[in-house]
């Protein structure tokens, strides 16, 4: 009789369980602030992301639409960030941890082309998804700070 309780140590893809962090800013903007944009890019980001890890990044398609919607969200709330709201101790940590996330991302793709052993360098990109969520709650705190400075 074949065993069927296998006590291995699972596969996990980590990225994929970190996509679901988008929706702790989503709540966090709209619950807490009242920053609707800021929920839908969340949204967007955690339905892009969900799609491109449940298959592990294999599909090349939902991949670059996800790089390139991320990216596009990131770059807008990042630059909204610069100009709109300059240098205060929560733009600090936007800009901070948008960095920190690039350069992990960056590290990445580098350590996959090494292939290091892929699947914990693949597995790497968790962080990536913790860095920017980081840095969207900043934001949200952010906006919220300047909403309240000018009231």
């Amino acid at each position: 009789m074949k065993d069927t309780l296998s006590l291995s140590k699972p596969n996990i893809y980590w990225p994929f369980g970190t996509s679901f962090l988008f929706l702790v800013p989503m709540t966090l903007a709209l619950a807490y602030t009242g920053q609707p944009d800021v929920a839908i890019a969340c949204f967007v980001c955690f339905l892009t992301s969900i799609s491109t890890h449940y298959y592990k990044c294999e599909n090349k398609m939902i991949r670059t639409i996800d790089i390139i919607i991320v990216n596009a969200i990131g770059v807008y709330y990042t630059f909204h960030s610069a100009f709109k709201m300059g240098l205060n101790a929560y733009t600090f940590f936007v800009y901070f941890f948008g960095i920190l996330a690039l350069i992990i991302y960056f590290l990445f793709r580098v350590l996959s082309f090494e292939s290091i052993e892929p699947e914990k360098v693949k597995n790497c990109h968790s962080f990536v998804h913790l860095f920017a969520n980081l840095g969207i709650v900043s934001y949200v705190y952010a906006r919220y700070y300047i909403q309240i400075q000018s009231n």
